[in-house]
């Protein structure tokens, strides 16, 4: 007689860029084991990557995990984690002050979203020709990441979407590699400035803050982590 199968119990979490809850699950001791092989390695891209299809596999709903933005990676991470083995995470901080390190335990439920209000993802470059902006996905930004050579101009490639002109429509993703970079090229710093200002600087981002007092030279300690990730790699 076979052994029964346990059931697990199932969560959901709202993720900015989808529109319905998307619903996971806790992932098991065998999902911990091949975490814990990938944090031996000490390969940051290995780690990440194993978050990643860890992610993908926890996640119920019909979703690519590489199409999400960062910042829902790092909330669905979170979520992920908080609902597997607790929201507390342990970790050594750094006095600035005397340069002692304390034990901080911080609760990544805590976690906080800054969202600025008024992102304009449809901007004109001249009076004939403009671009619509998307949120970078995990897959847009490995697609136009050379791991060599980052380029600057890489964060405009992953965040255009379209470009249109009053006669046509031209999906971005589908041009020639060198098309897009002519293309980046051309802007001026006008242009450049106006895409930071209006779309780039108002990406939603997630941040932890921690305060305590430095044990050894009874400092004040505020600081803001604004990369979540780091945490689990």
């Amino acid at each position: 007689m076979s052994l029964p199968k346990l059931q697990i119990p199932t969560y959901s979490v709202k993720l900015y860029s989808q529109k319905t809850p998307v619903k996971f699950r806790p992932y098991t001791v065998k999902e911990e084991k091949v975490i814990l092989m990938a944090l031996e390695s000490n390969d940051k891209v290995q780690m990440f990557e194993t978050i990643v299809e860890l992610c993908q596999s926890c996640v119920i709903n019909d979703i690519d995990i590489y199409d999400l933005p960062m910042f829902d990676l790092e909330k669905l991470v979170v979520s992920i984690r908080s609902k597997s083995v607790g929201e507390e995470v342990t970790f050594m901080n750094r006095c600035e002050n005397c340069d002692s390190r304390t034990e901080v335990t911080l609760n990544i439920e805590n976690m906080k979203n800054k969202n600025e209000s008024g992102i304009i993802n449809k901007i004109m470059l001249t009076e004939d020709c403009g671009v619509t902006l998307k949120y970078p996905s995990l897959k847009s930004v490995n697609l136009h990441t050379d791991k060599t050579n980052e380029e600057l101009d890489d964060i405009y490639k992953s965040c255009i979407d379209t470009v249109f002109d009053k006669e046509n429509v031209y999906n971005f993703d589908d041009q020639p590699k060198n098309e897009q970079e002519d293309f980046i090229n051309s802007m001026t710093v006008e242009m450049i400035n106006e895409i930071n200002e209006k779309f780039l600087s108002k990406i939603p981002t997630n941040y932890l803050d921690i305060k305590y007092k430095c044990p050894s030279c009874s400092e004040n300690i505020e600081k803001r982590f604004d990369n979540i990730i780091s945490f689990f790699i």
